[in-house]
């Protein structure tokens, strides 16, 4: 079973701003962390709340999230169009 995704106010303002083809582009990349949300990654980071952060680069865009393995959720919490 694929996890799900979910993103913030601030992605979605980024994705809204995006041409047709960069949100296929984009879409097609958060699909791909549902279906692998533990890919090979840029980076990672811990917040004060002991949440592991990674970072991963899909072609343009620059994907900040957490997993949510209980709830098989995948929460955006930064996208950046590089």
């Amino acid at each position: 079973m694929d996890f799900s995704w979910l993103i913030n106010q601030q992605s979605t303002a980024v994705f809204v701003g995006l041409r047709k083809r960069e949100r296929t582009h984009l879409l097609q990349a958060l699909d791909s962390l549902a279906k692998n949300p533990y890919p090979e990654m840029a980076g990672s980071f811990q917040d004060s709340k002991g949440r592991v952060f990674n970072i991963k680069q899909f072609g343009e865009f620059v994907i900040t999230y957490f997993v949510d393995d209980p709830v098989r959720q995948i929460q955006i919490v930064d996208l950046v169009k590089v």
